[in-house]
């Protein structure tokens, strides 16, 4: 045994034995480190009294002969819990010689596996005196982690014994017993070697049973120790009954649950928490009335559950479910939204009667209900949408929009998976209606691929070129939009895009063919309040109405800032283009554009602006825009004049989804 292990027995057998009344031992709080079943009775289950930080020191002596009163003072932990639920000793501890031997020329490792009594024991080895039991608290956390680290190395130790030992028998050389407690680096790598092998031959044939393990890996193991921490713990350990209380801190893997009271069974390995309790894991914040644990399956169950998941989808419901094996939570009799529209009455929801949730993956909602606070909008049988790309049943809510060519309209969106909610091929739906131009569909498929993403669509498409609102008719278009692929250890990216189709716009009708590929780099920050960024690339156009062909070799460059209430930009880009297009749809306003604004926020919710937009081949000014910004809580709208063309713009979009 090292100092550091005697120093650290010493000081929590000073902890469990110096204080004599069951006072101080109420004030403690408990640890108890779960690796395993008391029902194996090989001492996994290991149970640890350490004073709470907050107690005040107490003055009793620290001496051997105190020892025996250690267990009538923890019987008392728990207030209002039966005396005849206590046992504050472990199981029996049982094994093969090999095992027995190896725990008993192993005192530190003993020490995790092993009962109080025996943790007892080691100590008068190293004489604690009063000031190490003053000095216990502050090595509590020290304390718990080595005996945790303790424990599993005692298990592992335990388990590459057990498998020399058997491959030593079937090569009829017995297995020599080590000298001390300590084993040498060589040792070990023979060890794990041994140990390794024998493993990969117990390799299991069938793939059910690679699916129990599987299976079991999840559940509460030794490599996958349940933590709990309390304020008082009630423990029998010929039963397995445990019943926590006060301020209990459960860790299981990835999940933890912060409650006032759990009761169960370490057998069984079913846990009941019969008041509020919160649940936290990775992309998931929920609260719920009450609930319930199965350490076998890693099944939890909830009843009155609110939560967010990913922090961007805010959800209630009856009741809930999640299996953290499959990664699938179910919600009953729930609704959830998005992060902006929570209120008293969301500004917007999605009812149903159960939803299947797979975080940071996709939802399906069966018998759902599409609400705009409390109208209900749309029904369906079931809609299955994604966590992560946005696609959801609440696009379809239209949105308002005005512009002086087109009149007042209404926009939405719709995407449905094809083949599943895993599917990566969707069916795409975004339909404006206008009071001057009428319906503008854009209707077709979209697959996801790791190169990027394929569409094929029937479309009326306005022009993002111009300003003159121009529209036209693709009938097909069959477009590639790639990721963005980066150049090893930089932050330079290349990316490309293309389109095969046939345009048609009043009497100019043919086949399009594009291309495009460019050169980026992430944004750049200069300094805490600058960023700049940068693009170039080479376009390139195919007209068959007059068989003629434009290239465009193209920068743009661009600078923003803010500090305080004001934030700016600046923009150029550079089109160097070569030939003509057939089509005002695709005919740029300025060839040479600069374009500089600034932005005010005048309270939280409201902001404004002015830009310019200046065609620097002539030095004209084209636009001048005068903008208005509010905040709608889960939308925010604009209203932007021009007066230079003499044009208004006006605008509604939902801020945790798009168009």
């Amino acid at each position: 045994m090292n100092k550091k292990q005697k120093w650290i027995c010493a000081a929590l057998a000073a902890a469990m034995i110096g204080t004599g009344s069951a006072a101080s031992a109420a004030a403690g709080s408990v640890v108890w480190v779960l690796a395993g079943t008391a029902a194996q009775a090989d001492g996994s289950a290991v149970r640890i009294a350490v004073p709470d930080r907050r107690a005040p020191a107490q003055g009793a002596e620290s001496t051997p002969e105190a020892a025996p009163a250690a267990p009538e003072a923890a019987a008392s932990v728990a207030e209002g819990i039966p005396s005849e639920t206590m046992s504050m000793t472990s199981p029996e501890v049982t094994g093969s010689p090999a095992e027995m031997e190896t725990r008993q020329t192993a005192p530190a490792k003993a020490a995790a596996g092993s009962s109080l009594t025996e943790l007892e024991s080691v100590a008068p080895q190293e004489e604690p005196d009063v000031q190490a039991a003053e000095e216990a608290p502050s090595l509590q956390e020290d304390a718990v982690t080595a005996l945790a680290d303790a424990q599993r190395a005692d298990m592992d130790q335990r388990k590459r014994a057990a498998l020399q030992q058997a491959q030593a028998a079937q090569a009829a050389a017995p297995a020599e017993p080590a000298d001390d407690g300590e084993t040498s680096s060589a040792e070990v790598e023979a060890e794990e070697t041994s140990a390794d092998a024998a493993e990969n031959e117990e390799q299991p044939a069938s793939g059910d049973a690679e699916d129990e393990e599987t299976e079991a890996g999840a559940s509460i193991s030794p490599e996958n120790p349940m933590v709990v921490k309390a304020d008082a713990m009630a423990y029998r350990g010929m039963t397995g009954d445990v019943d926590v209380r006060g301020r209990v801190d459960i860790t299981h893997m990835q999940d933890r649950y912060q409650t006032e009271h759990v009761y169960g069974n370490s057998n069984t390995q079913q846990y009941i928490i019969p008041g509020k309790v919160r649940w936290t894991s990775p992309g998931n914040d929920m609260t719920a009335e009450s609930g319930t644990y199965d350490g076998k399956t890693t099944i939890a169950t909830f009843e009155g559950i609110k939560g967010w998941n990913e922090d961007k989808y805010y959800y209630e419901g009856e009741s809930g479910v999640y299996n953290r094996t499959d990664n699938k939570a179910v919600v009953q009799k729930g609704y959830f939204t998005t992060k902006h529209a929570v209120a008293k009455v969301p500004d917007y929801r999605i009812e149903a009667d159960s939803i299947d949730i797979y975080p940071n993956d996709h939802y399906t909602a069966h018998n759902v209900s599409l609400f705009l606070k409390n109208t209900r909008i749309l029904t369906l049988s079931s809609y299955s949408g994604s966590l992560q790309d946005g696609t959801s049943l609440m696009t379809l809510i239209p949105s308002p929009t005005f512009d002086s060519d087109n009149g007042w309209g209404l926009r939405n969106r719709l995407t449905l998976p094809i083949g599943g909610p895993e599917s990566d091929l969707y069916f795409n739906a975004r339909l404006a209606w206008y009071t001057k131009e009428g319906f503008k569909p854009d209707v077709g498929l979209q697959w996801n691929t790791a190169p990027g993403t394929f569409r094929f669509r029937y479309a009326k498409e306005e022009s993002t070129v111009n300003d003159d609102h121009v529209w036209v008719e693709k009938e097909p278009s069959f477009s590639f939009n790639s990721r963005h692929f980066y150049i090893p250890k930089t932050s330079f990216y290349v990316g490309a895009r293309g389109e095969i189709g046939h345009w048609t716009e009043g009497r100019v009708s043919g086949s399009h063919k594009q291309w495009d590929v460019y050169l980026s780099h992430n944004p750049i920050t200069l300094g805490p309040h600058l960023r700049f960024n940068w693009r170039l690339g080479y376009l390139r156009d195919y007209y068959g109405y007059n068989d003629t062909i434009r290239r465009n070799r193209y920068y743009s460059l661009g600078l923003s800032g803010s500090y305080g209430i004001f934030r700016s930009w600046i923009n150029y880009t550079d089109n160097n283009q070569k030939g003509r297009t057939p089509y005002h749809f695709d005919t740029y306003d300025m060839d040479k554009p600069v374009n500089i604004g600034t932005r005010l926020q005048l309270t939280p919710l409201d902001a404004i602006s002015i830009s310019y937009s200046i065609d620097t081949i002539d030095g004209e000014l084209n636009h001048r825009y005068f903008t208005y910004y509010r905040d709608m809580h889960s939308f925010y709208g604009w209203i932007r004049y021009d007066n230079v063309e003499k044009e208004t713009e006006f605008m509604i979009m939902p801020k945790d989804f798009t168009f």
